[in-house]
């Protein structure tokens, strides 16, 4: 009986112990069969995984001008072609001689008529296309107006008669906005009918003679040595003198001086003759116009 239970513990055993192998056999072959499967898996996915963590970069072309920049020796002169823009050297400073100084010389002045130019010249430095440095002398002409000459030495007076001396009647100034109209509202008629500012004669005169205009005055010489002093209260139209606006002519040579007078209040020769040259203080050529300041 004893016996019989051993046996039976014994088979037992065994076959425990077989169906250990077995299940260790079976456990092994079923760990290398998922280790195979786990690792064929893995060795598939490995490039899906690389290419998600690093993407692939494409390969940069080399630098053709820099290879051929490369290759090409440093002693090998310039490539030059027909587009080729010239380049401007500059030349050293010990190649180029330091300009030397060209002296200043005046040239004689131009003589014209009534116009005196003074001349000057410039010493410039240019630079030319081939930076080098050169020296170029300009002369310019300076013109400087001479002073116009005085009336009293202007040999006007001795080539025209201008002994006759028109008038004209204050009252034919209506633009009240005017100036003339204005030297008409503080001045006076005398008893031979001639309008006065203050002592002066009020008269109408060309612009040539003219400085600021309505009320310049000016001394008065006449060859018969009678001096008297004249305002001016209008001025004549450029297009009713000469050429220089000086003078109107007329049929007994020319008239510089037009008084403004009240023409009911002249003399009756005066009216008659046209002209208010027949008052003995104003008959006669005239010498001499002095402009003399208005302050006076």
């Amino acid at each position: 009986m004893l016996l019989t239970r051993i046996c039976l513990d014994n088979a037992a055993n065994e076959s425990d112990f077989v169906r250990r192998s077995c299940m260790f056999r079976f456990s092994s072959l079923f760990s290398v069969f998922c280790a195979g499967c786990f690792c064929t898996l893995t060795v598939q996915q490995v490039p899906a995984w690389s290419e998600a963590a690093l993407p692939r970069t494409q390969a940069i072309a080399p630098d053709v001008s820099t290879a051929v920049r490369d290759t090409v020796p440093l002693s090998a002169p310039p490539v030059s072609t027909a587009a080729a823009v010239p380049v401007c050297t500059t030349e050293s400073a010990a190649a180029v001689p330091p300009p030397t100084a060209t002296p200043l010389t005046t040239a004689p002045p131009l003589a014209t008529s009534g116009t005196s130019l003074e001349t000057t010249t410039e010493t410039t430095a240019t630079t030319t296309s081939t930076c080098t440095t050169v020296i170029t002398t300009e002369t310019t002409a300076v013109s400087t107006e001479a002073p116009q000459t005085p009336p009293e030495t202007d040999s006007f007076f001795q080539e025209y008669d201008t002994a006759f001396k028109a008038y004209m009647d204050y009252r034919t100034i209506t633009d009240t906005s005017s100036e003339q109209y204005a030297i008409q509202q503080n001045a006076w008629t005398d008893s031979r009918g001639l309008r006065r500012s203050c002592d002066d004669y009020l008269v109408a005169m060309g612009t040539g003679w003219l400085t600021e205009g309505c009320g310049d005055r000016f001394q008065v010489t006449l060859e018969s040595g009678s001096v008297f002093t004249v305002r001016v209260g209008d001025i004549k139209a450029d297009q009713h003198t000469d050429s220089t606006h000086r003078y109107r002519s007329c049929a007994d040579g020319a008239n510089v001086l037009e008084f403004i007078v009240e023409t009911e209040s002249l003399s009756d020769a005066a009216r008659t003759a046209g002209t208010v040259s027949v008052y003995p203080e104003l008959s006669g050529n005239i010498a001499a116009i002095e402009p003399i300041s208005t302050a006076q």
